[in-house]
C-alpha cells in the first residue's frame, strides 16, 4: 500500500491511497464517522431561562458546539466506561453560562461558555447560541463527555469522510483537428482551467486527477466535445480519501484513532474465531 498526502490543513486532509482494497478504505471511512470519540455536551441543567427559546432547543445547540478533544482522549474515560456513570469526575467536564441582558439586546456566543477544564473548550468562539432581549437571562450548567458518532452526530469527529476512485484522463490531441482539440479544451475548462492547460501542454498521455474537482463533467466531455480523443477511467485499486474535521481533533489524529480502532476490532475478531475453533489465540 502506498499513501501520498495531497493536501493538509488544520481541519482538512486529502490522501491518495494506492494498492488498497475498497473494503479497507471504506472501513476506515466508516470508523472515522462512527467510532472516533470526541467531547460534546450531553446534559444541561437550567437554573434560569426566560428567553424565547425552549430549554430543549438551547440544549440541542449546545450539544452541536465542537469542543477541543485531543487531550481529553487521554484524560477522560471512554464512553463505554462511563455508560452507567451519573456523577464521575473522570467522565464529565462542566461548562457554565450565566448572562443577562439589561437595557440592550445581547447575543450569546459559544465563546461565552466557561469550562472547568482548559483542555476542553469550544473550538469556535463565534457561534451564536441565544438571543436575549432586554430583561431576559439564561443561567445553566452543561456537562460534556466523550462519545461516538454512532451514538449521536454531535460526537462525530469529522464533518466529511469520503473516498472516491482515482480518476485518470487518457487523451491524444495529436490525432484530431485543431477545431476539435479547442472545443474539447473549452469543455474541460468548465471544471478546471489548470487541468485544461496541462492537457494542452502534454498533448498526449495519461493525467491523474489529484485536484479536488468534480470529474463528472470530464465524463460528459468524453462523450461529446472530446469524443474519440479523450476518455476518463476510474482506478479501482487507488482512492482519494478526504477527511474534514469539526475542529475537535486534528485530521491526522482522527485518522490514527480510526486505524487504532480498526486494529483492535480486527484483533478481537481473530481471537474470537480462534476461541470458537479451539485453536487458541490467533495472530
Amino acid at each position: 500500500m502506498e499513501i501520498t498526502v495531497l493536501e493538509s490543513t488544520p481541519t482538512r486532509v486529502r490522501l491518495l491511497v494506492k494498492d488498497a482494497p475498497l473494503a479497507l478504505v471504506n472501513a476506515v471511512r466508516r470508523l472515522i464517522l462512527s467510532e472516533v470519540p470526541v467531547m460534546a455536551v450531553d446534559e444541561v441543567i437550567f437554573l434560569e431561562n426566560n428567553t424565547a427559546m425552549y430549554d430543549e432547543i438551547i440544549a440541542h445547540r449546545l450539544g452541536l458546539v465542537p469542543l477541543t478533544s485531543e487531550r481529553a482522549l487521554e484524560k477522560y474515560r471512554s464512553p463505554e466506561e462511563c455508560a452507567e456513570c451519573t456523577d464521575c469526575e473522570d467522565c464529565f467536564v462542566s461548562l457554565y453560562l450565566d448572562i443577562a441582558a439589561e437595557d440592550q439586546p445581547v447575543i450569546v456566543y459559544s465563546g461565552d461558555l466557561k469550562s472547568t477544564d482548559p483542555d476542553v473548550q469550544p473550538v469556535y468562539d463565534n457561534m451564536p447560541l441565544i438571543y436575549l432581549a432586554p430583561g431576559q437571562r439564561v443561567s445553566l450548567e452543561a456537562r460534556a463527555r466523550l462519545g461516538r458518532g454512532k451514538e449521536h452526530a454531535k460526537w462525530s469527529a469529522a464533518t466529511v469522510a469520503a473516498h472516491k476512485y482515482l480518476p485518470v484522463i487518457k487523451f491524444d490531441f495529436t490525432k484530431a483537428s485543431r477545431e476539435t482539440v479547442e472545443e474539447c479544451i473549452e469543455c474541460i475548462e468548465g471544471a478546471s482551467r489548470e487541468i485544461a492547460k496541462k492537457l494542452r501542454e502534454m498533448k498526449k498521455g495519461e493525467y491523474q486527477v489529484l485536484e479536488d474537482v468534480n470529474t463528472s463533467l470530464y465524463h460528459y466531455c468524453s462523450r461529446t466535445a472530446c469524443k474519440d480523443v479523450l476518455e476518463i477511467e476510474y482506478r479501482d485499486d487507488s482512492f482519494i480519501l478526504t477527511i474534514e474535521s469539526t475542529g475537535a481533533l486534528p485530521p491526522k489524529r482522527i485518522l490514527t484513532e480510526a486505524l487504532r480502532i480498526l486494529e483492535e476490532k480486527s484483533r478481537s475478531l481473530l481471537e474470537a474465531l480462534g476461541a470458537s475453533t479451539g485453536g487458541g489465540e490467533s495472530s
